[in-house]
């Protein structure tokens, strides 16, 4: 897939050329739908493309059954005013190139692989960012509970008790102070240290590029790669390819957990839950294709 793969510098997204660009996706490959599956139904694409183009993303979920878990109404999704404004910008090995620039490459390729009986299959989901937060940026003149706290394994070393919370929900952190060579806190159930973020494999975690999923669902497999045809998560991440790499045990089937990597906490709860670098936090409703 690397014949189209590029990479994003701060695009924004438009939504008039999104429009275009899914139109011109389903023509040149002269297809009239694909099969479609998100927790469990199965849709006509071009019913379910038609709702996503034409109704707001609100509306169109709230007709739909696509979610596995309601919207909540207060914490980390209360509104997008609440959130830090960071920027971003991304850079990749092949320059920068607009989302819609690299939707006509993709075009160019699906039609390819089409003339050769390869069909590709869509599916909807919707996509969360996880990270490795630092220690260094828990600290108490920005509001977080530094209060110190220990685990049996530690050893006797104390750590502030919102960066513990942090290394529960994001799974691995790394430390100030190294301990026997290793950088990072793990919890995986039980407590340790590791010298690299770890997937489900014992794969080393590349940023923007590894993605968790739930560990039944059987549309990924043993690094089965993605691409997530999304303009924001593009201009976010600079891809659309992703790689099943990682699970989570508190994952729902149609959910996908981007890796953002490592980065400073964006705030005290519900901050702690997201990357100050990162300004993208839940992107529901999000077309996943799947190259046979």
């Amino acid at each position: 897939m690397t014949e189209w793969k590029s990479s994003s510098k701060g695009n924004p997204s438009r939504s008039k050329a999104f429009r275009n660009s899914c139109f011109g996706f389903v023509s040149k490959l002269g297809v009239s739908k694909f099969v479609i599956q998100a927790g469990g139904d199965v849709w006509l694409f071009v019913g379910v493309l038609f709702m996503f183009i034409f109704n707001p993303p609100a509306s169109a979920a709230a007709q739909s059954r696509l979610w596995v878990v309601e919207e909540p109404r207060e914490g980390l999704l209360q509104g997008a005013e609440d959130f830090a404004e960071v920027g971003t910008e991304t850079w990749g090995t092949w320059g920068a190139r607009s989302y819609i620039e690299t939707m006509e490459s993709l075009q160019d390729h699906l039609v390819a692989t089409a003339a050769g009986g390869k069909q590709p299959r869509i599916f909807y989901f919707f996509c969360t960012v996880y990270y490795t937060p630092h220690e260094t940026g828990f600290r108490g003149d920005l509001g977080f509970d530094v209060t110190p706290d220990t685990r049996s394994v530690f050893g006797g070393r104390r750590y502030p008790k919102s960066f513990l919370k942090a290394v529960i929900m994001e799974g691995y952190a790394k430390i100030k102070t190294p301990v026997n060579g290793k950088h990072y806190m793990k919890y995986d159930g039980s407590w340790g240290y590791a010298t690299h973020p770890l997937g489900n494999r014992n794969n080393t975690l590349v940023p923007r590029l590894s993605a968790a999923v739930h560990r039944s669902n059987r549309l990924f497999g043993k690094g089965t790669r993605f691409l997530i045809l999304d303009p924001e998560i593009y201009n976010v991440m600079g891809s659309m390819e992703f790689e099943a790499a990682d699970t989570g045990g508190g994952l729902y089937r149609s959910q996908i957990d981007l890796y953002w990597g490592e980065d400073l906490p964006r705030g005290p709860w519900p901050g702690t839950a997201m990357a100050a670098g990162c300004p993208l936090s839940v992107q529901w409703i999000v077309p996943v294709l799947f190259l046979r």
